[in-house]
């Protein structure tokens, strides 16, 4: 009995190295062996039966092949995380630019050099940083020390915090009218920032939609933010925190939540 044992792994050897030496004989023992034992006779019927021929017809084979073939063209490589933030605030910069010059900069010549400068400093600190944290998360597997919490975080707190040290308490005439008109101009400023910072990141893949979307909605909000701080002409505390401010909110918002739906749907579709 151990003999017959020891012949099948024999057997089992020897058609491993078959294989790998393509199907060499087997030795004369072995052979007589596996005429005389079930499990080996099967176990070689097996190893040594040809292949079918494929289901595929060659030709329909072929033309699959080069019709696939013939579709693919050439990926350009993605730009580096460098490249993206630079790219992203270049072009959120020019526009503010462009759009503080033709509605007129009454909150900058209402403003003074310390406040200007100091506003300005911190508008482009939380532009950059969260330029850098959608770069970062646009990438999976990023080195990200920087997750785009931060930059949100930054924003809400740093421009409520300065307009407070910076402008007076003071209150305006037609409060409520004057707010709406900054808050509605704002949403509507905030959306071509969205918009040109989304066609930087198109070609990204963002594994958090929900952090993604209110990253982006934060930068089109900031944009809006910094329009509003250089165009318009109600500097004091109550009306930068309350309806400015309120635009960075409703964007960061909007942001989120559709992040969020993107990856609902996502998933549901899988």
């Amino acid at each position: 009995m151990r003999k017959i044992l020891s012949l099948c792994g024999q057997v089992d050897a020897a058609l491993k190295a078959s294989i790998a030496a393509d199907r060499e004989p087997m030795p004369a023992e072995l052979a007589s062996h596996i005429q005389h034992c079930n499990r080996c006779n099967t176990l070689h019927r097996l190893f040594t039966a040809d292949v079918p021929p494929a289901l595929v017809p060659r030709n329909l084979e072929a033309a699959v092949l080069s019709t696939i073939t013939s579709s693919l063209s050439p990926v350009h490589p993605i730009c580096s995380t460098m490249q993206s933030t630079v790219t992203i605030v270049g072009a959120i910069l020019v526009l503010g630019i462009i759009a503080v010059a033709w509605m007129r900069p009454a909150g900058a010549n209402a403003m003074s050099i310390a406040q200007t400068a100091l506003i300005t400093s911190v508008l482009v600190i939380g532009l950059v940083f969260a330029s850098r944290a959608l770069a970062l998360q646009m990438r999976p597997g990023s080195a990200a020390w920087l997750s785009g919490k931060q930059p949100i975080f930054f924003q809400a707190l740093s421009f409520p915090l300065l307009t407070g040290l910076l402008f007076p308490w003071s209150m305006t005439d037609h409060y409520l009218a004057r707010g709406i008109h900054c808050l509605v101009i704002g949403l509507m400023l905030a959306v071509p920032g969205s918009a040109i910072t989304m066609v930087v990141i198109r070609r990204g893949v963002f594994l958090n939609g929900f952090l993604a979307g209110a990253t982006l909605g934060g930068i089109g909000g900031w944009l809006a933010l910094g329009i509003l701080q250089y165009t318009c002409e109600y500097q004091n505390v109550g009306h930068l925190v309350v309806w400015h401010g309120t635009v960075l909110l409703i964007t960061t918002l909007i942001g989120a939540l559709l992040g969020r739906g993107l990856d609902h749907g996502r998933r549901s579709f899988r």
